[in-house]
């Protein structure tokens, strides 16, 4: 009897019903970029971050705090950045990555580069200028708030050692409609008020 109880307390438990869906707009808490030519050098005050390569590779990093949503249930994301320079021809082997390790837009360097995890990843064409890129996240956005992987950001980068770069803007710039975006819908999950009175009664 008292298994039964068990298992028929935790179906309760488990039973839960979506709410309506919201959607949030986040804004970078940290970007920045990093050069591998000037490996000792920050970047985290410029109001461009440069993606390519251009007397060696140069990554952008760009984190959001996702703090608000913790546990949500992500029914999509979206990444959305404004290249605004090119530089030669940019290659179309250009990728996504999980940033690995914290960091701070302060401080980061080539040298102090917290890596990047290959194990959610997003390959996407060469960017146009001054038209907004717009990149599916989703399953990004997912692992962390459902808590597989800590939220360290976006790594940006291309794989071609070929000279070809691209700028975007970051939230140093004056103009923040141009500002890095993360567009977030998800809808949060609640237990049933009903369900918590049936388990009480079972106790009586």
């Amino acid at each position: 009897m008292n298994r039964f109880i068990s298992l028929f307390v935790l179906a309760l438990v488990s039973f839960s019903v979506p709410v309506t869906a919201e959607q949030a707009v986040f804004t970078p808490l940290h970007d920045a970029m990093i050069k591998q030519s000037d490996p000792g050098d920050n970047y985290g005050s410029e109001v461009v971050a440069t993606v390519g390569y251009y007397n060696g590779f140069i990554n952008s990093l760009v984190y959001f705090n996702l703090s608000s949503i913790m546990g949500a249930i992500v029914e999509d994301a979206t990444l959305e950045i404004y290249p605004d320079y090119s530089y030669g021809t940019i290659p179309d082997n250009n990728w996504l990555y999980l940033v690995d390790n914290s960091w701070d837009e302060s401080t980061i360097t080539w040298n102090t580069d917290p890596g990047y995890n290959v194990d959610i990843s997003l390959y996407f064409d060469a960017p146009m200028m001054d038209v907004w890129l717009s990149l599916d996240v989703t399953s990004f956005v997912s692992a962390w708030v459902e808590g597989t992987y800590s939220n360290y950001g976006f790594y940006i980068r291309q794989l071609d050692a070929t000279y070809g770069s691209y700028s975007f803007y970051t939230s140093e710039y004056t103009h923040s409609d141009f500002h890095p975006r993360l567009t977030v819908n998800y809808h949060q999950v609640v237990v049933q008020p009903t369900s918590l009175g049936s388990i009480k009664s079972l106790f009586k």
